[in-house]
């Protein structure tokens, strides 16, 4: 029994790193507007302001293709997942029922190694309407040597390791009008959050849970057999030992 106990235990203990879940990874960020198209002044947003905010994703998203060089995936926000920012008093953050896009570019000709997230269309605290929205982040590595495949990264890359590193905000038709607006952040700082490794999911733990029940009953069971048998005052079987 304790030799299957143990045998069970290696089994569901051992990793299985293809099927590793991360839970919801963030990566927290700050930096400053590089640039700001506003012609109609909604958004009082000036070159040189401060803005944060985090990317926050998941690494089971699901893929809709890969190349090798180029992965996609895509998923509604849920309110979950997406990039939430800060920026002239006015907060940003993705619609529950919009989009996520997430891309990764591994060695690839044209954007080399590259981490890209975009929210379908935004939310903000400000009152503002608008036909269509977005907030992105892109951090791209001209050396391609951040990323070594098109998985969903778990790693933070070091702002020193990229070349370039922007959160956008796009807007279109601000409040009934033809205006729109483009503002354009470069990032000075970028932190996770610590975030649990990756462990037993619900099914195993029921099973490991099961095994453990089975080799306390079985144990208990012994006991009590030895116990009526020394009580009657017969020997116990030679064939019975106390585990």
């Amino acid at each position: 029994m304790r030799t299957s106990l143990a045998l069970i235990l290696v089994a569901l203990l051992s990793p299985v790193p293809a099927a590793a879940d991360h839970g919801l990874l963030t990566w927290n960020f700050s930096g400053t507007v590089s640039s700001a198209n506003d012609p109609g002044g909604f958004l009082s947003v000036m070159p040189g302001d401060p803005a944060s905010g985090r990317v926050v994703w998941h690494t089971t998203m699901n893929q809709i293709f890969d190349v090798l060089t180029a992965a996609f995936y895509q998923e509604p926000s849920n309110g979950n997942i997406g990039v939430w920012l800060d920026v002239a008093g006015l907060a940003w953050a993705p619609l529950s029922a919009a989009n996520i896009t997430l891309q990764v570019h591994n060695d690839h000709t044209t954007f080399h190694d590259r981490f890209s997230t975009s929210d379908g269309a935004v939310s903000n605290n400000g009152g503002l309407t608008y036909a269509a929205s977005g907030v992105a982040i892109v951090l791209q590595d001209d050396d391609a040597t951040v990323f070594s495949s098109t998985s969903i990264p778990v790693v933070l890359p070091s702002l020193a390791e990229l070349e370039s590193a922007t959160v956008s905000l796009t807007l279109t038709n601000i409040n009934g009008t033809s205006n729109s607006a483009t503002v354009f952040i470069d990032l000075i700082e970028l932190t996770e959050e610590p975030h649990p490794a990756p462990g037993l999911t619900g099914g195993p733990l029921l099973i490991l849970a099961g095994c453990l029940a089975v080799a306390g009953a079985s144990r208990i069971r012994r006991r009590t057999e030895l116990f009526h048998s020394q009580s009657s005052g017969s020997a116990p079987s030679t064939n019975r030992k106390l585990r």
